[in-house]
């Protein structure tokens, strides 16, 4: 039982009026939906993300023209940062091809973080070119494959 479909200015129509199955699958009604934006923004603590997730947040945030080639060089590279692990369970993660360093060592902002009222667990160290701020990541509807960065306060490099 072939369908006979024929092009029909931009659309396809059944030639033989045969049913078309629906668009979503009725089992699971849910299924093809997109998920669209998320709802609410939580603070996420930064060492229980992906450390792919975080770059990408952070050049989402900060250096947004530069996502794409990053992914680009992903598509080629399979690993395109560095990772550092701290015995603490905190980290360092660079990626040199974009001179970005996310560092969870922010002892020297401990003071400004509970000035600002930030979570401490959420709040990193984010150094690029041109930035250098102390930033939290906060996971869309508590979902941490769906982060992003925020700025806090800009920080003196030493």
């Amino acid at each position: 039982m072939s369908s006979n479909c024929q092009r029909a200015g931009g659309r396809v129509t059944e030639a033989d009026n045969e049913p078309r199955l629906p668009a979503t699958d009725v089992l699971n009604p849910e299924a093809g939906k997109e998920s669209g934006p998320p709802v609410s923004w939580e603070p996420t603590d930064v060492r229980a993300c992906d450390p792919e997730h975080l770059v990408v947040a952070t050049l989402q945030a900060f250096k947004p023209a530069a996502l794409r080639r990053y992914l680009q060089r992903k598509a080629t590279v399979p690993r395109c940062y560095e990772y550092t692990p701290y015995a603490d369970g905190g980290f360092k993660i660079a990626v040199p091809s974009h001179a970005l360093t996310i560092d969870t060592v922010i002892e020297p902002w401990k003071e400004q973080i509970s000035t600002a009222k930030l979570p401490e667990p959420a709040a990193a160290y984010v150094r690029l070119i041109d930035v250098s701020t102390v930033a939290t990541f906060e996971a869309g509807n508590g979902d941490r494959t769906r982060i992003r960065c925020v700025a806090a306060f800009p920080v003196k490099e030493e």
